[in-house]
């Protein structure tokens, strides 16, 4: 995940975002309304480089 702090939407990102969702979503408008909700620093930190075991396996 390369740090954009703060960036906009890439266009690719937008692009297949409105192919998917011509009326846009729900998390669109949120995004469209209040930016972005986390920050990278703050959402990476809560992962370790290979990610967090949700549980163990059996």
């Amino acid at each position: 995940m390369g740090s954009r702090s703060g960036a906009e939407v890439p266009q690719v990102t937008r692009q297949v975002a409105l192919a998917a969702f011509p009326k846009g979503c729900l998390a669109m408008r949120v995004r469209d309304e209040l930016g972005p909700l986390f920050e990278d620093e703050v959402f990476r930190s809560a992962f370790g480089v290979r990610g967090v075991v949700s549980h163990e396996v059996v």
